[in-house]
């Protein structure tokens, strides 16, 4: 089966859609977002899986936070790698509810599965090298990856800059 991949502007174009013509809030398409994302780690994981997500301060942390919280609602070991402080709203919520639904803010020793949702297709370069850090240890564990949008490096034209996460799994576009 062939895969096709949308580019950077179709994933824009995509959501201004949604948002402008379709009236879908942007809290509704981080719910979805971070619902899919949640389904699919489930699918991957066990029960005594331990998963990481890294998360940002923007809307795609934000999805990370909601698959951080379902997730946690069913029962698996969910940590949250907080790489820069939240401080935009809605992903702040997110921060708090999947605290009370039991996620942990940090890095375990180990983990099976490392969910990059760090940063959205918004990215501005440079990135801060506390990103690159965090997806080098990504890479470094033996961790099934999987990213909620552009793995963290990618350019606006594909290419890579300065580090790119290996992702098993490319949720783009939930």
């Amino acid at each position: 089966m062939q895969v096709t991949s949308l580019s950077l502007e179709a994933f824009k174009e995509m959501d201004y859609w949604a948002v402008e013509k379709y009236k879908l809030s942007i809290e509704l398409m981080m719910e979805n977002a971070g619902l899919q994302l949640a389904r699919l780690v489930a699918k991957k994981a066990t029960k005594n899986s331990v998963v990481t997500i890294g998360v940002g301060n923007g809307n795609n942390g934000g999805g990370g936070l909601v698959a951080a919280r379902r997730l946690a609602a069913w029962g698996f070991k969910v940590y949250l790698d907080v790489v820069v402080p939240i401080t935009k709203e809605l992903p702040k919520v997110q921060l708090e509810r999947a605290l009370l639904f039991g996620a942990e803010e940090g890095i375990p020793e180990t983990t099976d599965i490392w969910v990059d949702a760090y940063l959205g297709f918004s990215q501005r370069l440079p990135l801060s090298d506390a990103f690159p850090k965090r997806i080098g240890l990504a890479n470094a564990s033996s961790a099934f990856r999987i990213a909620l949008d552009i793995p963290i490096g990618i350019s606006k034209e594909w290419e890579v800059v300065r580090v790119q996460g290996r992702p098993d799994n490319d949720l783009g576009g939930a």
